[in-house]
């Protein structure tokens, strides 16, 4: 991999994105039973909002202007629809408004906070 910051910071995006896809791939006999149905939707605001944050970071560290952000969570939340119709044709996997409506929180608030995080003096462990 190159020596570019900001190459590595849109890799690391791709791998996140990546690993998602492979967890929404999973046939529902594959994950655990969770002990509260609220619990899945913390996931999904999990996941999406660290989508979100490594999103900031790369765009931060390619010099984005901020006003770009709202496009990448528009294609990042256009990246949760389609995830949630893939998981109609997973075995035991639902598609889910309120888990898109999760995923789309979370993105908006990890795009939020990487945008602090990377205006802040933390930036300086992120780069």
């Amino acid at each position: 991999m190159s020596g570019d910051p900001q190459r590595r910071a849109w890799w690391v995006v791709a791998a996140w994105a990546v690993f998602q896809l492979a967890l929404t791939s999973l046939p529902g006999a594959a994950l655990p039973q969770l002990p509260v149905a609220f619990l899945d939707k913390v996931a999904h605001f999990g996941l999406y909002g660290v989508l979100g944050a490594l999103v900031a970071r790369a765009a931060t560290l390619s010099g984005w202007p901020r006003r770009r952000l709202v496009a990448a969570w528009l294609v990042v939340i256009a990246g949760g629809v389609l995830d949630e119709l893939h998981q109609r044709f997973m075995p035991g996997r639902e598609c889910s408004a309120l888990d898109w409506l999760m995923d789309a929180t979370g993105a908006a608030a990890g795009l939020w906070l990487g945008t602090l995080m990377m205006r802040s003096r933390v930036s300086l462990w992120l780069r």
